[in-house]
Parts: C-alpha cells; sequence; structure tokens
C-alpha cells in the first residue's frame, strides 16, 4: 500500500529559496563592491541580474499527470478493489516508488538595464528566461494472489515521466524609486512584454505482466510505450512588483523583491507520436483539454487531460481550448551596478 509522505509546502519552500538567494548575495556583496568600485560618480545606467523562485500552477498541463494517476488507479485499483469482492482474488497489494506530481513552482532567472529619467523615474528593458517541470523514474507494482491459487505479478516502470515547461520574456518596464534611510531605499515597478513559451509531455512506459503457479512461471505480456507531445505558443505578460534596495557603495547594491505575474498562453501547437512497441503514429495540431469517459463493471469515470491528438473516431471528445497559465507570485533576488 501507499506511504504517505511529508513535504514542506511550496509557498515555504519558495521563501526559503529566495532569503537563500539574498543571504548568499548579502555574503559576497562587499567583495565585489571592494573589487568593483572605482571612485567614479554612478551615471544613469543601472545594469541588473537577478533570480528567485515563484508559485505555479499551470492547470491544463497538470491535467496530464492527473489524468495518468486516475486513470492507473481505475484499472488497477479499483479493479483488483472489484475482483477481490467478488471472490476471484484473495489479496492483492500496490507498491509504489515515488509519484508523478504536478508542476507547483517556477524559477526565473533574468537580465535588465535601466535608465533613470529624472529624480525617482526609471525606464528599463530587459530578459527574462523560466523553467518549470517534473522528471521522475517511476517503479509501480501490483502483485495479487488469485482464488485458483495463481499469483499475478504486474509492474509499471517510467523512465522516465516527465511534464516540463519553459519561456523566454523580453520585457519592458517603469520603476519609482523612494529613498528610506541610509543605504536603503523601496521602489514599485510595472513592466509588459511578450511570452515565447513552451510545454513537453513525456512518458516512456515498460509494462510488464507475469504469473506464478504450481509447476510453471510464465512471462504473459510485455510492452513499451512511449508517448510524447510538444507544444509552444506566445502570448502576453503583465509584472508588478515592490522591491527593497540595498547600495553599500556609490555603485552596486543588492534588492529583493516580491510581486506577481499575469501571464497567459491560450494558443498551443505542436507534434506528437506515441511508439507501441515497434510502431510508430505522429500528429500535429492544436492542443485542447479533451475528455474521456471510462465505463467497466466496477464503476464508471469521466476524466479530462490535454493533448493534440483528435483522431476520426474517437472516444475522446473536446472540453473547450488549452491555456499555458505562467502567472503566480513570485520572490527575486539580484544585484545592480550604475553606470
Amino acid at each position: 500500500m501507499r506511504t504517505a509522505r511529508k513535504t514542506i509546502p511550496t509557498c515555504f519552500g519558495l521563501v526559503i529559496s529566495a532569503t537563500a538567494v539574498f543571504a548568499l548575495v548579502l555574503s559576497v556583496g562587499p567583495i565585489i563592491v571592494q573589487a568593483g568600485e572605482t571612485g567614479n560618480r554612478a551615471g544613469r545606467f543601472q545594469i541588473e541580474i537577478f533570480g528567485g523562485a515563484m508559485r505555479l500552477d499551470p492547470r491544463d498541463l497538470n491535467l496530464r499527470s492527473e489524468y495518468d494517476a486516475t486513470l492507473q488507479a481505475f484499472r488497477f485499483d479499483s479493479f483488483l478493489n472489484y475482483w477481490q469482492a467478488q471472490g476471484n482474488i484473495l489479496s492483492w497489494s500496490k507498491g509504489e516508488q515515488d509519484e508523478r506530481g504536478t508542476i507547483k513552482a517556477g524559477f526565473p532567472l533574468g537580465l535588465r538595464v535601466r535608465y533613470r529619467l529624472s529624480g525617482p523615474v526609471s525606464i528599463s528593458v530587459g530578459v527574462v528566461g523560466l523553467r518549470a517541470g517534473r522528471s521522475k523514474n517511476l517503479l509501480i507494482e501490483y502483485n495479487s494472489q488469485y482464488s485458483n491459487g495463481w499469483y499475478y505479478r504486474e509492474t509499471l516502470e517510467y523512465s522516465p515521466y516527465t511534464l516540463s515547461l519553459s519561456a523566454i520574456l523580453p520585457q519592458v518596464g517603469v520603476h519609482y524609486e523612494k529613498p528610506l534611510s541610509g543605504r536603503l531605499g523601496l521602489e514599485g515597478s510595472l513592466s509588459a512584454g511578450p511570452i515565447f513559451a513552451r510545454c513537453r509531455y513525456l512518458s516512456n512506459l515498460d509494462y510488464s505482466w507475469h504469473i506464478t503457479g504450481t509447476g510453471f512461471d510464465w512471462p504473459a505480456f510485455d510492452q513499451n510505450v512511449r508517448l510524447e507531445e510538444n507544444g509552444s505558443g506566445t502570448g502576453f505578460g503583465l509584472e508588478a512588483a515592490a522591491r527593497l534596495n540595498y547600495q553599500p557603495a556609490e555603485r552596486w547594491g543588492l534588492f529583493l523583491s516580491a510581486g506577481y505575474a499575469y501571464r497567459k498562453i491560450k494558443a498551443i501547437s505542436g507534434e506528437g507520436s506515441e511508439i507501441r512497441d515497434d510502431v510508430r503514429q505522429t500528429w500535429e495540431g492544436s492542443w485542447a483539454v479533451g475528455s474521456e469517459q471510462m465505463v467497466a463493471p466496477w464503476g464508471e469515470a469521466t476524466l479530462e487531460f490535454p493533448t493534440a491528438y483528435w483522431p476520426d473516431g474517437s472516444a475522446v471528445s473536446r472540453v473547450r481550448d488549452f491555456a499555458l497559465d505562467l502567472s503566480g507570485f513570485q520572490l527575486k533576488a539580484g544585484v545592480f551596478y550604475k553606470f
């Protein structure tokens, strides 16, 4: 049976990550300042390098992982419970190493150049790269004892199981900075720009079914199924942030920012393929969320998942267009240099 695992909440993990980055920057900042200080007065330009973490919930993409987990439970767990209730199975057990999971966090890394117009107002151009995903090697095993004395062992081995996304975000921004006291300053900013995003699903599954009985040990069935879908699209995003600046020298400084980004790509398309043993098929088209209804003697289930595969006569019906949502709260830390 599956054992429960204790995990740190995602938001708490993001805070720890950003705090660690900022602490590292603070520790090496004086060394950087000492090495880079020239004694000249800083100009109107400022270059910034930053990184951090953000809370993500790409709901439609995560549906793929949820679909696969629910389908497995329907075809195996529910079936074995039903067969045991019918008296055909004496007992069964399930072993599972790790789990598919969903994407819950992303990690931005960026570069920005700013120009001070007058007083507290600056404008900027920059680019941010964002990556997020989960890639796991999974091993799931079902063992069952039938009433006729036979033992079944069914193994599902994924190597790997992957959900991932990435994006490039060119941005222009407006910044307003207010000095506080000493070397500290408070700043607010608004940035906007296009989004060039990609997403990917990969499931490389080896399934085996082994039967053991009195006087025989039979590998009944073995199959490899590799399913992959890749999508890409463009959109437009907005980002608002507040940040604390710390400037220990005339040219160099450090900052920690918190904010929210709204980024949603509503048109994703790309190629997909399935290799089932030696048989390969490919497709290409727009991603959408489909719905599939499973009906069996032990119950019914209606499942939704994203795909670009819509063959004629398919039992999968379109529910809605697919959207890749990259919105979320984020924490970032970085360094800046004025020249």
